[in-house]
């Protein structure tokens, strides 16, 4: 569990290629909070927040009213992309077509 948990800190300066790819992320985070707030169409809103097709949800998707909601769940993300990132193997795989 230790051994893990070393892997999800945050990038270390030797670690460039991670660090950017977090702020591509935290771009990705801003862009879609943005696009979020600037949506005023209470329909569009109530049918990102529909789970299905058949029928848009009662309530609308909004922000949570907590604002370190998000700030914790982004942190879980970039933590899950450093990981990810850390223990993913380095060279090319190729599947059985050779692709």
């Amino acid at each position: 569990m230790i051994k893990t948990s070393q892997f999800t800190r945050m990038p270390d300066p030797n670690e460039p290629e991670l660090d950017r790819l977090l702020r591509a992320w935290k771009r990705i985070l801003e862009r879609g909070l943005e696009t979020l707030e600037n949506t005023d169409h209470k329909d569009v809103l109530k049918w990102w927040a529909s789970p299905q097709n058949e029928g848009a949800s009662q309530r609308p998707f909004e922000l949570p009213d907590n604002t370190q909601t998000i700030d914790k769940y982004s942190g879980y993300i970039e933590q899950m992309i450093c990981y990810i990132m850390r223990i993913a193997p380095k060279e090319e795989s190729t599947d059985e077509t050779g692709m």
